[in-house]
């Protein structure tokens, strides 16, 4: 789950593109393999869903920092992940299709 997420956004622990622009990373995004695509916006979904899970249980935002964290995620990252995989609206410039 992390692997795929580390390798769709370059985030920490994952390949280090080296990429600032929008394009480039498109243009490597888009050599990323459409099972990876798919398994990634799987993990989404399902970090997403339990955060709902503990925002509905009432955890602090701490604690589902904490859940992020050791995951290796920021909230940042997830949203920023969730936008270039289509999940929510983009405003990265940065999509993966």
């Amino acid at each position: 789950m992390q692997e795929e997420l580390n390798e769709l956004s370059g985030m920490p622990g994952g390949p280090s593109l080296g990429l600032t622009q929008p394009k480039e990373v498109n243009d490597a995004i888009n050599q990323i393999s459409a099972e990876d695509k798919t398994a990634a916006i799987q993990s989404l979904k399902e970090i997403r869903a339990a955060i709902n899970q503990m925002i509905a249980q009432g955890a602090s935002e701490e604690e589902i920092n904490a859940l992020l964290a050791e995951m290796g995620l920021s909230l940042q990252d997830l949203e920023t992940a969730e936008q270039m995989l289509g999940l929510t609206e983009n405003t990265t410039g940065i999509s993966i299709k």
